[in-house]
């Protein structure tokens, strides 16, 4: 299934040519044409409306295109930029995405989570299967067990082995509720005792 490419802003497209360009921020008018530019202005509307020289923006305008052309390694016109853009926007939201889902995938450990692997894989898109939520959840699972481990470290000055195997075996619900309650143990038996209690 395709999924539909997100126009991107003026600001947003600005952002992107400067990224690539990779030499710092537009001048005023190079702004001034890429955003008139972007919004379908001709040159010599743009000229008008912003007291320039036609022949001038469109100079501007040209040694943008070239400048892009060159990076990109496409020819960039002042008709096709808001295409080629979106799409490297979406690329790139893509590849984030594509990334994340990777780092999370390479925490799950357990021999049911390969076979959800498996499954997810087959999908054309990781977005849209219907085991996305689960590996979401095995992150924020694994974000919230670093984060009571610390605590508890810091709480207690010490913790062991035997600790925190019985942590990760807990449902994120338990996760949850213990990372609200940790300040509430005197010791740190009194966390060994409700850990053992989630046992029964």
């Amino acid at each position: 299934m395709m999924v539909e490419e997100e126009m991107l802003t003026v600001s947003e497209a600005i952002a992107l040519v400067e990224q690539l360009l990779k030499r710092g921020r537009l001048t005023t008018i190079q702004e001034i044409v890429f955003s008139q530019s972007w919004k379908g202005e001709t040159y010599f509307n743009i000229a008008i409306k912003y007291d320039y020289d036609p022949g001038y923006i469109k100079d501007v305008g040209s040694q943008l295109w070239r400048s892009l052309s060159r990076v990109l390694e496409e020819k960039i016109t002042k008709n096709n930029i808001n295409k080629v853009l979106t799409k490297i926007a979406q690329r790139q939201k893509n590849e984030k995405q594509n990334i994340k889902c990777t780092e999370l995938i390479a925490e799950l450990k357990f021999e049911k989570d390969v076979i959800i692997i498996s499954q997810i894989l087959r999908e054309d898109s990781i977005q849209e299967s219907i085991f996305y939520e689960h590996i979401l959840q095995k992150g924020e699972k694994q974000q919230c067990i670093k984060w009571i481990i610390m605590l508890i470290n810091y709480r207690f000055q010490e913790i062991n082995l035997s600790i925190i195997e019985q942590i990760q075996l807990l449902p994120l619900n338990k996760l949850e509720l213990l990372r609200e309650i940790i300040f509430e143990f005197s010791i740190l038996a009194d966390l060994e005792i409700w850990l053992t209690e989630q046992k029964e």
